[in-house]
């Protein structure tokens, strides 16, 4: 995988609650932009992302997993998250390292309450966010009342791209609205075709609350659409992009993960209207002063620790997201919440737990260190001449306590050291 500069990086954490089809998702997105040639279908648990023994054993997520993939020249890194929210501190983690959030919802259960809490705290963070209705293709599939239901929830900013060409078994297809063309697709291959009769005044409907949420993202634009001018469909994607990087917007597309139906689209979307890199101003503290500053994607570099995974095999594993400046093997490394110089050797990216070697990254982009003696979820890594840290990441609070003692005695040393690898990997 080539190195990509940080205006052409997305970071996307894909989110959802339990059983919407989210890994099926980021896997056949894998597999739509070609980083995969295979991947795995309903409870068969060949799964790229859920490979750890107790996610195979109950077909569910439990922990963050990483995927990068290349689409039209720009890169796109995928945080997959645990639908459960008893592994809420996974999302929390996951939301810090990214950008943008992809929500994903089935169109049979609609919102769920795991989608509320992952609504909150994208608002909380002020994310920008996109959804993605999924399981079109199943029977009981219902578009429209997943959208009027997230519009109660979550207000008027939710703003549909697509709408279906059937639902259920008759599923074969989405249309563009702001295009207003469709496409069908056979085995996960589009073919543009006009928009269907029947759905051209629904069509007509949406694409005209989408002009007007574009139009809303700039004076320019809003002037021009009062006028009765019509937009071109640059100023809609240019003002529907400045909506959702504001907060104002939240743009939904749908699909099928199982049956590749809509993902390209999904694709171009990201890369459209999701925030790069450049975009990112992040707030420190200067390590020496105590003082508040800024950091730019243009400073020297910093990063953050945003995942722990202690692996058997591979030893410890760091998940960092670079803020500023770039890092290269050979470069000196400073963890500035433990006040040490890291030594490390090599950085890799992962789709799942394929390690794919990195020799340099910009700002923006995510990568694993191997094996930091020092580095914990939390802390800062920076160029040993600009120490700045950032702000931890505000996990959920434990809601349960148990005591626990060995079943032999003499053995506390090593349930302590078992706990306490535990709580390294999970904070919460």
């Amino acid at each position: 995988m080539k190195e990509y500069s940080s205006d052409k990086i997305r970071n996307v954490a894909v989110v959802s609650h339990d059983g919407a089809g989210k890994t099926a998702l980021v896997e056949s997105l894998l597999l739509t932009s070609g980083a995969v040639d295979f991947v795995g279908k309903g409870q068969d648990n060949k799964h790229i992302m859920d490979f750890e023994p107790e996610e195979i054993k109950r077909n569910v997520t439990i922990q963050l997993g990483m995927a990068p993939c290349e689409w039209h020249d720009h890169k796109v890194n995928f945080i997959d998250t645990p639908g459960y929210n008893e592994f809420h501190g996974e999302v929390r983690a996951a939301l810090r390292a990214c950008d943008g959030m992809l929500m994903v919802l089935s169109s049979t259960s609609g919102v769920e309450t795991d989608t509320v809490r992952a609504w909150d705290y994208a608002v909380e963070l002020q994310m920008p966010r996109m959804a993605f209705i999924n399981k079109m293709d199943v029977d009981g599939a219902d578009f429209f009342g997943t959208i009027e239901r997230m519009r109660e929830l979550f207000g008027k900013g939710i703003m549909p791209l697509q709408i279906p060409i059937g639902e259920g078994a008759d599923f074969e297809g989405v249309v563009d609205v702001a295009k207003m063309t469709a496409f069908t697709y056979k085995d996960g291959q589009p073919t543009e075709v006009a928009v269907p009769a029947h759905l051209i005044e629904k069509a007509q409907e949406i694409r005209e609350m989408t002009v007007e949420a574009a139009a809303e993202g700039s004076d320019e634009l809003l002037e021009k659409y009062l006028e009765g001018e019509e937009l071109s469909l640059e100023e809609i994607r240019q003002g529907l992009r400045e909506g959702m990087i504001s907060g104002r917007v939240c743009p939904i597309m749908c699909g099928s993960a199982t049956s590749c139906i809509g993902l390209d689209q999904v694709l171009d979307r990201m890369i459209r209207y999701m925030p790069d890199a450049t975009k990112k101003v992040m707030t420190a503290t200067d390590a020496e002063t105590g003082e508040q500053c800024v950091v730019h994607v243009d400073k020297p570099l910093t990063a953050f620790v945003f995942k722990t995974l202690l692996d058997p095999f591979a030893g410890k594993q760091s998940f960092v997201r670079i803020f500023s400046g770039e890092l290269k093997e050979g470069d000196r490394l400073f963890d500035v919440n433990q006040g040490v110089e890291e030594k490390w050797g090599k950085m890799v990216t992962l789709i799942g737990k394929q390690q794919i070697p990195v020799s340099a990254a910009k700002a923006g982009d995510i990568v694993v260190i191997p094996k930091l003696a020092n580095a914990k979820t939390g802390d800062t890594l920076t160029a040993p001449d600009f120490k700045v840290t950032y702000d931890a990441i505000r996990f959920p609070q434990p809601l349960y306590t148990v005591a626990m003692e060995p079943v032999k005695k003499g053995e506390e040393e090593k349930l302590a050291s078992a706990v306490l690898k535990v709580a390294e990997e999970d904070p919460t």
